[in-house]
């Protein structure tokens, strides 16, 4: 269940099964819906995979432009489903020490890596009311 207020389902077959279950131009899957009430997503394994791959890689990406998080560090925070900067920052030094292989000291330079990234992405983004003046000027 994706969004149980919005009725939103997602389901994962074997990729054998994949046209089946949609059927002949989606048939089965607007069956599916009509009768259960809930919009029905369908993929395969092989689907799944390939995009948690895809968000494992680019988790493995920006997490390593942090300074203070090696490969390792990163594999192993994805791992912990930790695989966004919000998720990350949400962490306190005692949590990063918690971790297996993340001392104090590396968790003190996580945590200055993290303070350091956020500081140089600021500057390089526009602020909020800069975005929606543009889009009133455009309106």
């Amino acid at each position: 269940v994706i969004d149980k207020e919005n009725k939103i389902a997602q389901v994962t077959v074997s990729d054998e099964q994949l046209a089946m279950a949609i059927g002949r131009e989606g048939q089965n899957i607007r069956l599916a819906t009509r009768l259960t009430g809930w919009e029905i997503h369908v993929e395969s394994e092989g689907q799944r995979m390939e995009e948690a791959k895809k968000i494992k890689d680019n988790a493995l990406v920006e997490l390593t432009k942090i300074e203070g998080i090696t490969g390792k560090i990163a594999e192993m925070l994805i791992t912990m489903g930790i695989t966004e900067l919000s998720k990350l920052s949400a962490l306190t030094e005692s949590d990063l020490c918690a971790l297996e292989g993340i001392g104090e000291k590396t968790a003190g330079k996580i945590m200055a890596g993290i303070k350091k990234y956020q500081e140089n992405n600021k500057e390089n983004s526009i602020p909020n009311n800069e975005v929606q003046d543009d889009a009133k000027e455009t309106n």
